[in-house]
């Protein structure tokens, strides 16, 4: 969920503090320590949930946490220049 908002250039809000919808920490997104992941999708024609939004922002813990004890399969790749 995102709690604050910074202006740029006078048209663009972007995201500076995220509660994580898991656990509520707080993440300043401007901090660089810890990141927050956003997560939309809007389910499409024929799916149980036909044209419903989901929508919710983890930070890395909880989605590392979801992800290890949730049985999910992933792939890390670092992507580096270095």
């Amino acid at each position: 969920m995102v709690l604050d908002y910074q202006e740029e250039s006078n048209v663009k809000l972007i995201p500076t503090k995220i509660m994580c919808d898991k656990c509520e920490d707080i993440i300043d997104v401007l901090d660089f320590d810890e990141e927050a992941v956003h997560f939309e999708h809007t389910f499409g024609f024929g799916s149980k949930n036909d044209g419903t939004l989901i929508r919710f922002d983890l930070c890395e813990s909880c989605l590392f946490d979801l992800l290890d004890n949730g049985n999910v399969n992933y792939e890390l790749i670092d992507t580096t220049p270095y």
